[in-house]
């Protein structure tokens, strides 16, 4: 933790506070923490939950933990995720098949066993020489805002059983495109 100058709080970006059964929105100081990963230099950005599993994510890295037991001591890492972090919260949907998200390296779904990749193989990474003008950008071009910040928003809609991911909800140039993926064909347009 690090103390902010002039305001005596304390600030643990690794760590994650949970209230005790039956008692939501209490948080004592001293007990019912635990430590995600420690000693990486990275903050919690966002949390999930499907199933029985907590994504916790970070700017560069997801952590899965397996949180079944009703005994938070019992409460263990499960997998780690390299490059499957977010910086922001918008990035990441949660649907009824479980959690999407979008970083700079892809686009990703948790179904409660296992991360898998949708853009792979399905939406080239980078730009290559021999590659058109009139086809949709590559993921890396098309995360990256005009600013060159990444910041997708994900949003799931339930009718039609598909993700949007756009490109900077802040807005810039060609905000207004998206990929969309269709979980029933589980393909993408653009």
């Amino acid at each position: 933790g690090e103390l902010f100058p002039g305001f005596g709080i304390e600030r643990f970006g690794y760590r994650i506070v949970y209230s005790e059964f039956g008692k939501y929105d209490t948080f004592p100081t001293d007990v019912n923490w635990f430590t995600a990963s420690k000693g990486d230099a990275e903050d919690i950005t966002a949390l999930e939950y499907f199933g029985d599993r907590l994504l916790i994510f970070k700017s560069r890295t997801l952590h899965i933990w397996n949180v079944a037991s009703g005994e938070p001591q019992n409460w263990v890492p499960e997998r780690t995720v390299q490059f499957g972090g977010v910086t922001y919260q918008h990035s990441i949907a949660s649907t009824p098949y479980g959690i999407a998200w979008a970083n700079l390296n892809g686009c990703y779904f948790y179904d409660g066993q296992q991360v898998s990749d949708l853009t792979e193989g399905k939406i080239r990474d980078s730009q290559n020489s021999y590659h058109g003008a009139n086809i949709p950008p590559n993921w890396e071009d098309f995360t990256q805002s005009s600013t060159y910040e990444v910041r997708p928003m994900v949003i799931y809609s339930p009718k039609e059983k598909q993700l949007y991911i756009m490109r900077d909800p802040a807005g810039g140039s060609n905000t207004n495109r998206c990929f969309i993926y269709n979980f029933l064909t589980r393909s993408w347009v653009f």
